[in-house]
């Protein structure tokens, strides 16, 4: 392993969804899971209100790595 980089990526949950094809009873059952979900879950995805919507974040991590 060469290189590890990690950053939170912050995510509009709306305009997420959206991208991923959802349909608003999926939409209703992944709000339904995020506002029921474990103390763990929730400070990993950490869901929050920022001008009127609702946003949760994620980790990205990049690897660079050489085979010997």
């Amino acid at each position: 392993m060469e290189h590890v980089e990690e950053s939170p990526k912050h995510m509009e949950f709306e305009a997420w969804a959206n991208r991923m094809g959802c349909t608003e009873e999926t939409k209703k059952e992944l709000l339904r899971l995020l506002d029921t979900a474990p103390p763990d879950a929730r400070e990993f995805f950490n869901p929050r209100i920022e001008n009127d919507k609702l946003m949760f974040s994620i980790r990205e991590t990049i690897l660079i790595a050489r085979k010997q």
